[in-house]
């Protein structure tokens, strides 16, 4: 049995302005059977879910829950003559093996559904009218009405519970209500009120007590003269016995009764007649026995954090029901992260996933941490934002059961922060994550005040990282309304590279692909490939096997990898190897483009989108750009230090406005320039290269400098959002910030 839909109307930020409608819900999440974790930066409804649930199920500590008047949506605009109703429905569903055991508990709330599998809805109604709310009651049942529910099943749908701002150390000291007795009270072994140990125990202290202050003998010496008695007080046992009767014996020595007789003397005086006294413990029931104890670790200095550990221990004791409970077994542990270092965060959800796999055991939990939203699979996360809740089980979103697998591997505390962020940057490698985020300054869309992430994927894995953003047939409006900029280069390279005769690629090395070919392929080879096409946007290939045979590749049926044997001799026989002239390639750069703003701009989901550059690569461009100078100073000075240095950066400075003046005196066209610093100078022609990551740093460094005066930085943001070549970087960061 497992907690499987909540449904709200009008609660708290969960509503809308229209009319009351019970068959249109303002909100509706969905939960796995075991781990459920809900992320979500600050006011995204975490807490209100949570709450939501408690008002129905109520907690296994019986601490005070009621609906207030501000738990409905916007009251204070309602009039005031005018009704309004707030509703929350829980939605059970059964296992298999849950049919009978505890299905039973249930039948005159619940039903089966066209699978035989039974299914149970708990909820409550209630309306508010000039801030007064109208008494109401937790029902059961498939129709809008429903049965009430009886103590017996709610006492079985009790849920454990741990509030965020916990102080887990006060609330294991000993004080009247303290959680330690709440959840001690509740479990299993202190089911017998009357009649426990611990009672007795206290009891039996009692009577020891009272012994002492009277001048008695203690009940351990009656003890021990009762044994002398029976065994005789020559027996060998008896100095062994003495021995370990000693710590429990009191005499007349310690004088507890002459103590007790001088305060009664005080007593009767101040009353005027004979008055007693009487020492004890005062509580002797079990409730006033737990709310004594205190619970510690066994260390010294214990901080915040081990005694949260320590208090979550002793929270989870809830869950541990007999083996014959027919109940539910649900924990809502809120900001479970708190005073916790990273390590211990993901050693703690570990340990709790493995729990509710074993123990058949559900647990919703919230978190603002991306430690944890990193080691939780990705089928047990929420992301809860702009008033919507978004699994991310198979059966919600656009991914593969494969991507499941890859995203788990690769997904680190640092792309997590993808579930916490208002927007969202991918990018393939170092330079775009050093160098976006000082773009995004000077045009005044700071990444940071925006709540935007960069997420360096270090590939070009986008799909898997765009795919968490699309829910699965839903519409436009239901979906994930984070803009993500997905941020690429075209990688097909320019034509200077090929006409470069020191180089050793060179133009005659394309093929292009033809429709005949195509259907050669097809009348060979029917039984391998899988809606095989003719894509002109794919017609030229700078190589044989990394170009032609991944296009055939990509088509090849039933998940096969590998192509058919003999194939590569057959397409190489039909293909045509020709020069390509510089128009068609641009004239192909520019199709590869479309193909992948297309390829990471989704039809289901439009706040998704891919923002692609036009020649090349990131670092070309910004040769050809209006920030040439600069970005040539940065690449001069990179070859030279492995870190930047300020001193030195007039001198290169100085290098690199020489060297584009003596180009540009040579007759070389803007694109021989921006080739001879990305390629010749930072690349060294592919042999020697420069890391692409210390020229971004390097760069973001001098237009760091040059954005400090005024003046300035106007000039920079200007020159920036204007230049062609930068358009497509500007355009991703408005995306992102939603400044577009």
């Amino acid at each position: 049995m497992y907690l499987s839909e909540l449904k709200l109307w009008s609660f708290r930020k969960f509503g809308s302005n229209s009319n009351f409608d019970r068959n249109k819900p303002d909100f509706i999440i969905s939960f796995q059977k075991g781990l459920n974790l809900l992320v979500g930066e600050n006011d995204s409804g975490k807490t209100a879910i949570v709450d939501a649930i408690k008002y129905v199920l109520l907690t296994n500590s019986r601490e005070y829950i009621r609906l207030e008047i501000d738990d409905f949506y916007n009251y204070h605009q309602i009039s005031k003559d005018k009704k309004q109703t707030l509703r929350i429905e829980c939605h059970f569903k059964f296992n298999a093996e849950d049919n009978d055991s505890k299905a039973k508990n249930f039948l005159d709330w619940g039903h089966f559904n066209d699978k035989g599998e039974f299914e149970l809805r708990i909820f409550f109604e209630a309306e508010q009218k000039n801030g007064k709310i109208e008494p109401y009651d937790i029902r059961g049942g498939m129709d809008n009405e429903g049965v009430v529910l009886d103590a017996r099943a709610r006492e079985l749908l009790r849920i454990t519970y741990l509030k965020p701002l916990r102080d887990a150390k006060e609330e294991l000291k000993p004080k009247k209500g303290s959680r330690l007795s709440q959840v001690l009270d509740s479990h299993s072994t202190f089911a017998e009120k009357d009649n426990h140990f611990l009672t007795k125990t206290v009891k039996i202290a009692n009577k020891e007590i009272t012994n002492f202050f009277e001048g008695n003998k203690s009940h351990h010496h009656t003890l021990l003269d009762e044994i002398k008695q029976i065994l005789g007080s020559e027996n060998t046992l008896m100095p062994e016995i003495e021995e370990k009767f000693n710590p429990y014996l009191h005499d007349s020595d310690k004088k507890g009764d002459e103590l007790a007789n001088r305060i009664n003397a005080y007593l009767s005086n101040f009353f005027g007649i004979d008055t007693s006294s009487q020492f004890k413990i005062s509580e002797t029931n079990l409730r006033g026995i737990l709310e004594r104890l205190s619970l510690h670790l066994d260390r010294t200095n214990a901080g915040l954090g081990s005694h949260n550990l320590l208090f979550i221990a002793v929270e989870l004791l809830l869950l541990e029901k007999e083996d014959d409970f027919t109940g539910l077994r649900l924990a809502l542990i809120e900001e479970i992260e708190a005073h916790l270092h990273p390590q211990a965060q993901m050693r703690l959800v570990e340990y709790l996933q493995k729990e509710c796999s074993n123990k058949g055991v559900q647990m919703l939990l919230t978190t603002h941490s991306p430690n944890l939203a990193s080691k939780v699979k990705l089928e047990n996360l929420i992301i809860c934002r702009d008033n919507y809740a978004y699994p991310m089980g198979s059966e919600y979103t656009m991914l593969e059961k494969g991507d499941y697998a890859f995203l788990e591997r690769f997904l680190d505390v640092t792309k997590a922060n993808l579930f916490f962020a208002k927007g969202v940057i991918l990018v393939e490698g170092d330079a775009e994550n050093l160098l976006l985020p000082t773009i995004a300054k000077i045009i005044d869309c700071d990444l940071t005040q925006n709540g935007v992430s960069i997420i360096n994927l270090g590939g070009l894995t986008f799909k898997y990282y765009e795919r968490i953003f699309i829910q699965k047939d839903k519409p436009q409006a239901e979906q994930m309304n984070t803009p993500v900029a997905v941020v690429t280069d075209v990688d097909t390279k320019v034509w200077e590279f090929y006409d470069d005769t020191d180089n050793e690629k060179h133009i005659e090395d394309c093929y292009e692909l033809s429709q005949s070919v195509i259907d050669d392929v097809i009348a060979q080879y029917s039984d391998d490939f899988e809606n095989l096409i003719f894509d002109t946007t794919k017609s030229v290939f700078e190589k044989f096997e990394e170009g032609v045979l991944v296009y055939f590749r990509s088509y090849l049926k039933d998940g096969k990898k590998r192509l058919p044997n003999g194939f590569k001799n057959f397409v190489k026989s039909k293909i045509i190897r020709r020069e390509i002239t510089e128009a068609e390639l641009s004239n192909n750069q520019k199709q590869v483009k479309t193909l992948k703003e297309q390829q990471h701009s989704p039809a289901e989901n439009d706040k998704v989108k891919g923002f692609v550059n036009t020649y090349w690569t990131l670092e070309y461009e910004l040769a050809l750009s209006s920030l040439k100078e600069q970005f040539f100073t940065a690449t001069l000075m990179a070859k030279d230090y492995d870190y930047f240095v300020l001193v030195e950066l007039e001198t290169y400075e100085q290098r690199a406005k020489t060297q584009i003046a003596q180009w540009v005196t040579e007759s070389k066209t803007p694109q021989q320039i921006a080739y001879q610093i990305y390629w010749v100078e930072m690349m060294g022609k592919g042999t020697n290269k420069t890391s692409k990551a210390t020229v971004a740093h390097f760069f973001a460094e001098i237009l760091e400098i040059e954005m400090k005066e005024a003046t300035q930085k106007a000039a920079l943001k200007q020159e920036i959002e204007t230049d062609e070549y930068l358009k497509y970087l500007v355009d991703a960061i408005k995306h992102a910030t939603s400044k577009s």
